[in-house]
């Protein structure tokens, strides 16, 4: 009888390396998502934190959010800008994501960016109106 060999075999694909947990009530963690940036990759935090608290910005002269408000880094919160109202976290949400991709990584086709951007504008009334107060409310108290 002939000796049997013993074959070891190796799993040539190395362990992955576990990725940082994404906190979806992190501004600039659920933009990066958007962006479709990994929540560990932090090349373009500088960039996406300007682009960010230019659209925090722009909300807030509409009348959305805490007066000043600004983002250093993947610790602020969706809530210490707009509290724990779910329905103006959503408008507001899309419009920063939408527009801050618009900005990083714009469309090809101009068709879809003028899109994009009329859509932004839209939240962007709709979120002003909602701040102020609406109409319903305008009509029954006048």
């Amino acid at each position: 009888m002939a000796d049997e060999e013993t074959i070891v075999t190796t799993d040539p694909t190395p362990e992955p390396t576990p990725t940082p947990k994404l906190d979806k009530t992190s501004i600039l963690d659920s933009t990066k998502v958007f962006c479709k940036l990994p929540a560990g990759y932090d090349v373009y935090d500088d960039e996406l934190v300007m682009l960010i608290n230019v659209e925090l910005n722009v909300l807030n002269q509409a009348g959305v959010g805490v007066t000043g408000f600004q983002i250093a880094d993947a610790s602020s919160k969706w809530s210490d800008f707009l509290g724990e109202n779910e329905e103006k976290q959503s408008i507001a949400k899309q419009f920063v994501w939408q527009r801050v991709k618009v900005k990083f990584d714009p469309p090809a086709n101009a068709f879809v960016q003028d899109a994009i951007l009329k859509s932004t504008d839209e939240m962007l009334w709709r979120a002003n109106v909602q701040a102020e107060g609406s109409f319903e409310e305008d009509i029954s108290n006048g």
